[in-house]
């Protein structure tokens, strides 16, 4: 089910009101640790996983699929979110951000993910407040199963620095992820690129455009996370460790990477398409040439086709015995002769 924008038209900022594809919560992860402990729970219940918060303790909570509305609003008052916030995370349509205030920061990440050569791409929200951690995304999969394996580890330091450094390690998981889909998108355009020369199919001008799109989309998408992670760094917010300083350098680092990655293959979709424009081109003239030369050829037949089918009454060679042979023999000694003066100046 797919909302869109327009429904929201006419409405109240703040309206919990769902925007994009809806998928229905399907598990919540609750975790809990501290230095010494760590527990974790999984639940399909929105109201469980609420009862399991302990102010005391260090507390993630990670929705697969969103929660409805009145489930939101909920989880808005149980930990004092402004509407305006739960606004934006049931907004699937919402471009990537970054919202530091005193007691939370909120960051949208833009998510992508090729399957079966279909791109997936949604929006992963993260509310970071004095003592808990918020997760949200859409798609049903356990995205941070790799970070909570990471928590039960001994020695890790998510458990010693604390949940800002969980906060800073799932946004760096996702930028991570933004590697791995321009690695894949990096392995497409080489395709292309060797099609282009080896069979050059009609259609890849149809899959340059598309990766284009997807390239502008991304851009969109993947351009602010430079910005998330620069005001992560500078921000003197009391919820960020001070530890995390060098992660956070290193994360400004892998935005800075990945935009410019991003940017190489935006330029290689513009050259891939000038190559194939100019190739189209090239075999163009070699299909005219070709016609042209072929054309070259029959002209002087079609003259002495034209000559001996007047039939003239005073043609001397109407009553030659071997007149049709002589002049099959020499229209082709023209059109050979032709042909090899053709082959001779290297036009054919």
């Amino acid at each position: 089910m797919t909302t869109n924008l327009s429904n929201k038209f006419g409405l109240p900022p703040g309206s919990l009101v769902y925007v994009g594809k809806k998928n229905e919560l399907a598990e919540c992860h609750f975790v809990s640790f501290d230095q010494n402990q760590y527990q974790t729970r999984t639940t399909t219940q929105f109201n469980k996983s609420i009862e399991y918060v302990d102010p005391d303790q260090m507390t993630w909570l990670s929705f697969q699929g969103l929660p409805n509305s009145q489930e939101i609003e909920a989880l808005g008052k149980k930990f004092n979110l402004h509407p305006l916030l739960l606004e934006d995370i049931l907004n699937q349509q919402h471009p990537p951000k970054i919202e530091i205030n005193d007691d939370v920061i909120f960051v949208i990440i833009r998510y992508f993910k090729h399957s079966d050569e279909t791109v997936i791409a949604e929006n992963v929200s993260l509310i970071l407040g004095p003592n808990y951690l918020l997760t949200f995304h859409t798609n049903q999969e356990d995205l941070f199963k790799l970070i909570r394996l990471r928590i039960q580890s001994k020695g890790n330091r998510i458990q010693d620095i604390g949940i800002s450094y969980l906060y800073f390690a799932l946004i760096d998981y996702l930028f991570d992820h933004h590697y791995l889909f321009l690695d894949w998108l990096n392995d497409q355009i080489l395709l292309i690129d060797t099609e282009i020369f080896e069979k050059f199919d009609s259609n890849l001008i149809h899959d340059i455009h598309q990766y284009k799109k997807l390239v502008f989309q991304l851009i969109k998408a993947i351009h602010p996370s430079k910005e998330i992670a620069y005001q992560l760094y500078h921000d003197e917010s009391s919820l960020i460790s001070e530890r995390n300083e060098p992660y956070l350098r290193d994360l400004i680092e892998h935005a800075n990477q990945v935009v410019v990655e991003l940017n190489g293959h935006k330029e290689a979709l513009f050259n891939l398409q000038a190559q194939y424009l100019a190739l189209s081109g090239q075999r163009m003239n070699e299909i005219m040439k070709f016609l042209t030369m072929m054309g070259s050829i029959f002209i002087p037949l079609t003259f002495l086709a034209g000559i001996y089918g007047m039939n003239f009454r005073n043609m001397p060679e109407l009553e030659w015995k071997w007149g049709y042979f002589g002049a099959l023999g020499l229209m082709f000694l023209v059109g050979v002769g032709i042909w090899l003066y053709f082959k001779s100046r290297k036009w054919l």
